[in-house]
């Protein structure tokens, strides 16, 4: 990373989160991802990715799979992830 202030980092991560949480709820479900996914999968068609495939990284992910990874991060166990448990996600390296 580059020499970035803990404001810029704060504000990264909200505006990451809001890219899933595109209802503005507060929180990231099982549907959020999925959707994301997909539309990552979309986007990645139009471009040049070498060696990485994205489609083929998800291909074959079932509503169980992302249920899982959410329940990974759910840090207060309510199957959905909220921006504070998101923040520790992305501190985390994911």
């Amino acid at each position: 990373r580059m020499n970035q202030t803990e404001e810029e980092i704060k504000l990264m991560h909200r505006v990451n989160f809001r890219l899933f949480d595109v209802e503005n709820k507060g929180y990231i479900t099982s549907s959020n991802l999925k959707r994301a996914i997909q539309e990552l999968k979309e986007f990645s068609k139009s471009l040049d990715t070498g060696s990485f495939d994205l489609n083929q990284s998800f291909d074959g992910m079932d509503d169980d799979e992302l249920r899982a990874m959410i329940e990974e991060f759910d840090g207060d166990q309510d199957g959905m992830i909220n921006e504070s448990e998101f923040r520790k996600i992305m501190e985390f390296g994911l």
